[in-house]
């Protein structure tokens, strides 16, 4: 599986798959042990993400924080139209952070491009389609055909 794979499995079963709701103790349990091994797995390519970032910002980190702050800025729709357009010249204007959150980009998107083999508790497809089922099929159609969820999340079924 794709670093980025990874890190989406583990922020939909951390933040969009509400295990209380999950009715049989069996199925909690184990979708609870996957997340648990997805968490310690993600963590480490949040590191590696950590890592780059501090190697590119370095010394710059007012620097990032005040450009950060100005595109933000220039984004803000509730902001009149000539402080937007200020913000963004003067963002553009720090052409050293636009080239490290452009480095930092590219950097990010590489490395989660990459594979990773991580150590999962795995769960059945039926303890995964009754999880699902219990929680209201987060952010899926709860008419989802069984063979899709069995695509969608095929690195962690056994």
């Amino acid at each position: 599986m794709k670093k980025v794979e990874l890190k989406s499995l583990a922020e939909y079963f951390g933040g969009r798959l509400p295990a209380g709701k999950i009715a049989d103790r069996d199925t909690r349990i184990a979708i609870v042990r996957l997340y648990g091994t997805l968490a310690v797995a993600n963590k480490g390519v949040m590191d590696e993400i950590e890592e780059v970032r501090k190697g590119l910002v370095g010394d710059k980190g007012a620097d990032i924080s005040k450009w950060a702050a100005l595109v933000q800025k220039a984004h803000d729709e509730k902001a009149k139209p000539a402080d937007r357009k200020k913000a963004q010249a003067e963002a553009d204007a720090m052409t050293d952070c636009v080239r490290i959150d452009k480095d930092y980009q590219e950097a990010v998107a590489k490395l989660l491009a990459e594979d990773i083999e991580p150590e999962l508790r795995k769960v059945s497809l039926e303890q995964m389609f009754d999880a699902l089922a219990d929680c209201g099929f987060p952010n899926l159609d709860p008419n989802i055909p069984l063979a899709a969820v069995a695509e969608m999340f095929k690195d962690v079924i056994e």
